[in-house]
């Protein structure tokens, strides 16, 4: 992931347009995807098999939910932030609503993340070190930090 995300950073432009919305070059279809492939993370690769192998398939099945959110993502949700011109939501909740929305929106997406990215961070490094005698906590630093690079280069 890493090399994708450095031959992707090279060959994208310097504007704030070209990291948030790749200069409107996208398809709809390939924002869609993109927009449902954030919310996977090793929750979803690890977990969600172990629980349904554990109790039900009933579990696993909302991950098959992709076949009908793409297709409303691409019809409805990405043309309208596309009319709006707006980079994020967030940014559309400040023209909409005002400043203290964006505000509360976005410390509560931070909160829900810092509680998320430990466990993100944390089954691969319990996969990793079940494997390989590494110390779990060198594992999960470079798997933070490999992340957070992929992220900033956009």
């Amino acid at each position: 992931m890493l090399g994708v995300g450095i031959y992707f950073a090279r060959r994208a432009g310097t504007s704030q347009d070209d990291y948030f919305k790749a200069g409107g070059r996208i398809p709809a279809w390939a924002a869609g995807f993109s927009i449902y492939a954030t919310a996977l993370s090793a929750i979803t690769y690890m977990s969600t098999p172990e629980k349904a192998f554990l109790t039900d398939w009933a579990y696993a099945a909302g991950n098959l939910v992709i076949f009908a959110i793409v297709p409303i993502l691409t019809a409805y949700y990405v043309p309208f932030f596309r009319k709006l011109n707006v980079a994020t939501a967030y940014e559309y909740l400040e023209e909409r609503f005002g400043v203290a929305l964006r505000v509360v929106g976005s410390l509560l997406f931070v909160l829900y993340h810092f509680g998320r990215i430990a466990i993100v961070a944390y089954l691969p490094t319990l996969a990793i070190t079940s494997v390989v005698d590494i110390n779990p906590v060198l594992v999960a630093a470079c798997v933070g930090i490999l992340c957070i690079i992929y992220t900033f280069l956009g």
